[in-house]
């Protein structure tokens, strides 16, 4: 049962490495507990204790698939201890990880097998002169696949801090997973290779690659499932609220516009009939600002472009508007507003950062050219480095990326609902956000 003299039983500690050093790779991105030095000493420590404790009891695939399987398991548990994160999180890292770890020990084996090398794995044979060569390929191919496998997991996460997967399709994936591995596993490793034609060999190491590749790629998908249920939430409850603001600032707008109406009419009155001065001449011209109003032939429009207006002349923004709102008549009220709440609460914001008087600009323009609307916003910001494109909209530049970022996302989401299109371009420090969209006759 602990035969020290069994390749086996020192296999067992070299898996165990192996997983561990692919389950390492999600460390940056999962919630640690609270003392988690301690905890991964310690987990590290059990888990040879664990390896070390299994007895070996028999050779047969049967029983090496078990024991292989319980290692994962236990390895599961030490990063439930560690970490902080559900169950459907450690077991997306672990199935990585014993995908990546599988796929890195079935390629080596392969250009063992192929090239005719003398195996010299301490799993099966002792090392010599004759066949080190063997150990190299094998180093190589863990090395070429652990890096692969990091790459993609930092490509994959580079604008998330978190692992967000869906729950029930991963319990498929683990079974599905598993299966593939173990079984196909001991189909050609535990079986007398000689019995195998290199054909043959070939068919049942192509299939085993191709089930590892695809295990990878539905927990990409399982990954992009859940993020985009998530986007698609965040972006219904924006739209509910840029509706419940829309209603409210339309409200406020025509309140104001009355009561300034009304004030000037009054302030006319007292001027006629001799009362004149500093403060009256001040109380309109804090009117003229309150009462500022637009008339593009939009009331959607309108409605944003009074308060975008006042917000910069408070804030010592120049704002250029030529709009022809007529052209944006029969499109979708909570659309409209989406659209261009977001566009120009993008350039403001990048915009007030810069300490330029003369850049401190904000245009927009709206043109009917039939049978599209161009829309475009330009505004300066400060170029702190090279902006940072994913699929053709710039990566917000916030801390707390994970929460920002949709304004550009529903800006587009609104266009290509309407069959438009959009391009954002940055050159110096200009920014241009231009939008196409098909005219809709009311």
């Amino acid at each position: 049962m602990y035969n020290f003299e069994s390749a086996l039983f020192w296999y067992k500690f070299i898996f165990m490495t192996e997983l561990l050093a692919a389950e390492g790779t999600f460390i940056f991105l999962l919630k640690e507990r609270p003392h988690f030095l301690l905890r991964i000493v310690l987990s590290v420590l059990g888990l040879y204790a664990v390896t070390f404790a299994l007895p070996i009891i028999d050779y047969s695939p049967i029983f090496v698939s078990i024991l292989f399987c319980v290692l994962f398991i236990v390895s599961l548990c030490a990063m439930a201890l560690c970490f902080k994160e559900r169950w459907a999180v450690i077991l997306f890292c672990g199935i990585w990880a014993y995908t990546v770890q599988h796929l890195s020990y079935i390629l080596g084996n392969y250009l063992t097998i192929m090239t005719n090398i003398p195996n010299g794995s301490v799993y099966e044979e002792t090392i010599t002169g004759l066949n080190i060569g063997s150990l190299l390929i094998g180093t190589g191919t863990y090395l070429c696949v652990y890096f692969i496998s990091f790459f993609v997991i930092k490509r994959l996460f580079r604008n998330l801090n978190s692992i967000q997967i869906n729950g029930f399709v991963l319990v498929i994936l683990s079974i599905i997973s598993l299966s593939i591995e173990i079984v196909i596993n001991s189909v050609v490793v535990y079986l007398k290779v000689d019995e195998f034609s290199k054909i043959l060999l070939t068919v049942c190491y192509v299939y085993d690659t191709v089930g590892c590749v695809l295990t990878i790629g539905l927990l990409v998908f399982s990954l992009w499932n859940k993020s985009l249920q998530k986007d698609k939430s965040v972006m219904a409850l924006m739209l509910k609220q840029e509706r419940e603001n829309f209603e409210l600032r339309k409200d406020n707008v025509e309140k104001i516009n009355i009561m300034c109406h009304d004030l000037k009419h009054r302030i006319r009155e007292l001027g006629e009939t001799g009362y004149a001065g500093d403060k009256l001449q001040k109380l309109e011209s804090a009117l003229q600002k309150y009462g500022l109003a637009y008339r593009t032939g939009n009331v959607v429009l309108d409605v944003i472009l009074a308060g975008f207006g006042a917000r910069c002349t408070d804030n010592g923004v120049q704002f250029v508007c030529m709009a022809d709102g007529a052209a944006l008549n029969g499109f979708e009220e909570d659309h409209l507003y989406s659209l261009f709440d977001n566009a120009l609460n993008n350039a403001f914001e990048a915009v007030s950062r810069v300490a330029e008087p003369d850049k401190r600009y904000v245009g927009l323009q709206v043109v009917l050219k039939e049978p599209m609307i161009s829309v475009r916003v330009e505004n300066y910001f400060v170029k702190d480095g090279d902006l940072v494109f994913v699929n053709g909209l710039p990566q917000t530049t916030k801390s707390d990326g994970e929460w920002h970022g949709f304004g550009m996302r529903s800006i587009r989401l609104v266009v290509e609902n309407y069959g438009g299109g959009m391009s954002v371009e940055a050159k110096n420090d200009l920014f241009v956000l231009s939008v196409f969209l098909p005219r809709i006759k009311a």
